[in-house]
């Protein structure tokens, strides 16, 4: 028993049409929610580059808010920057941005110069 179905050419013309219509629909649909998808991502890195570089002390004085914009549009326009300024982050310690170091002049302190030249200097001897 042959169970074949025949159509027309005109059909199948038809058939043709619809279906590549609806190919190109889903195409640009997947393209649409392939961009958004991307903007989501730049701005979660943003954000998370911007809470990380407030942690470690990094433009601390610019808001978070403000910062992750600025994040974001540096990653849209030039994505190797943006990536280049992550890694360095990375290799900032906390609060290294804020405080690089401490002295602590322990001779002008107990009043005791290491030498006399120190000590006239410092208008403990005269």
């Amino acid at each position: 028993m042959n169970n074949t179905i025949k159509i027309s050419s005109a059909d199948f013309i038809q058939v043709l049409s619809a279906s590549a219509e609806c190919i190109r629909k889903q195409a640009s649909y997947i393209e649409t929610l392939e961009g958004k998808v991307e903007t989501m991502e730049r701005r979660d890195s943003a954000e998370k580059l911007a809470h990380t570089m407030h942690h470690k002390g990094i433009d601390s004085d610019v808001p978070v808010e403000k910062l992750a914009e600025r994040l974001e549009e540096m990653a849209a326009q030039e994505g190797a920057k943006f990536n280049n300024l992550r890694d360095a982050v990375e290799l900032v310690g906390p609060d290294m941005g804020t405080k690089m170091a401490h002295l602590d002049n322990a001779e002008e302190r107990s009043g005791v110069g290491s030498d006399d030249l120190n000590r006239y200097l410092m208008g403990q001897i005269g």
